[in-house]
């Protein structure tokens, strides 16, 4: 009987030992993984900074927001726009591009852009659950977001990160973000896919009306510059008035629908009417040779110009022959 169950013992000993596994290759693959979606983090967020970005830029050509100054630094451009906002493009390193790795683009239809992606080198339109295209800008306007989901693969997010999708190829299998290998395959926002990551624009140049940007994959944007902004008068100080009062042509530059002249008087006894392309001053009692001012307002949603005109009395005595006599007035002399 001891023999017997020495002999029971045994077996089940041998048994345990022969279904044991060594699951460390395992574990070391999951780690490596979970490093390589890690490492991929810092430059997915940047793709979806580039993604709003380019979404910013179609906004401020759809609302005719010109653009003030176009900055270079060592990380890309920065855009300045009249409405005070600035958009960074950034330059990214050089890849090769690839088959496998979606591209989030943009293509215009009838006036609007709509977001595309393209995966084994076809463009195709974003859409949503019923096949419509999804717009960049607008009430209806979606910023899609794209992110690295535990297995390795790409996924994309059209309502601002709540829900994710993994991204498909052409023949409907999830494109692979971290490969087996251990290389990255890594898209290019709006353009050229590349492992390190590329920048989503070729190259933004400028003329005297406009900036070009030129996306990586050939899309070019015109964004305009914003024209200088100002009013412009013959004279602005000392400018003679007499009873009869005076009208004073004035220009204007860089003007939008949106761009309004006013004027009012600050200093004086004077009238003053605006009309278009004139402000015409008169006196309405008595003043004095000096201290007789109208300020002129030139404004749109987003700029204000202010102007001040100044203005001296022109005396009405007169010699008998009916030639007028020198006078002092601040800084001048009448004749």
């Amino acid at each position: 009987m001891k023999t017997k169950h020495w002999l029971a013992a045994w077996l089940m000993a041998a048994s345990f030992t022969a279904c044991e596994y060594d699951d460390s290759e395992l574990k070391s693959d999951v780690s490596n993984l979970k490093d390589r979606i890690t490492a991929l983090e810092g430059q997915v967020n940047q793709m979806n900074e580039d993604i709003v970005s380019l979404q910013n830029i179609i906004n401020a050509v759809d609302q005719q927001i010109g653009i003030t100054q176009v900055e270079q630094n060592a990380d890309g451009y920065t855009l300045h726009f009249t409405d005070g906002t600035s958009i960074d493009l950034h330059n990214g390193e050089d890849g090769k591009d690839g088959t496998d790795t979606p591209i989030i683009g943009i293509a215009q239809e009838n006036g609007t852009y709509y977001w595309t992606m393209t995966t084994d080198g076809e463009t195709s339109w974003l859409t949503d659950d019923e096949g419509n295209k999804l717009p960049v800008t607008g009430t209806a306007g979606v910023t899609p977001l794209l992110k690295v989901d535990d297995e390795g693969y790409w996924t994309v997010s059209y309502d601002q990160g709540n829900t994710y999708t993994q991204v498909t190829d052409n023949e409907g299998n999830p494109v692979q973000a971290v490969g087996k290998d251990g290389q990255n395959g890594t898209p290019g926002t709006s353009g050229t896919p590349g492992k390190d990551g590329d920048s989503f624009f070729q190259s933004v140049t400028q003329d005297s009306e406009k900036v070009i940007l030129v996306l990586s994959d050939g899309t070019v944007i015109n964004i305009p510059k914003a024209k200088a902004f100002g009013i412009a008068f013959e004279q602005t100080e000392n400018i003679p008035l007499d009873k009869d009062g005076i009208t004073l042509p004035y220009t204007v530059t860089g003007a939008d629908a949106d761009t309004q002249v006013r004027a009012f008087v600050s200093k004086g006894n004077l009238e003053v009417t605006v009309s278009e392309g004139s402000i015409t001053v008169k006196p309405t009692g008595e003043n004095a040779p000096e201290g007789n001012e109208v300020i002129v307002l030139l404004f749109n949603k987003e700029r204000t110009i202010t102007t001040l005109l100044t203005f001296v009395i022109v005396p009405e005595e007169s010699d008998t022959d009916g030639a007028t006599e020198d006078y002092e007035v601040e800084e001048g002399i009448w004749d």
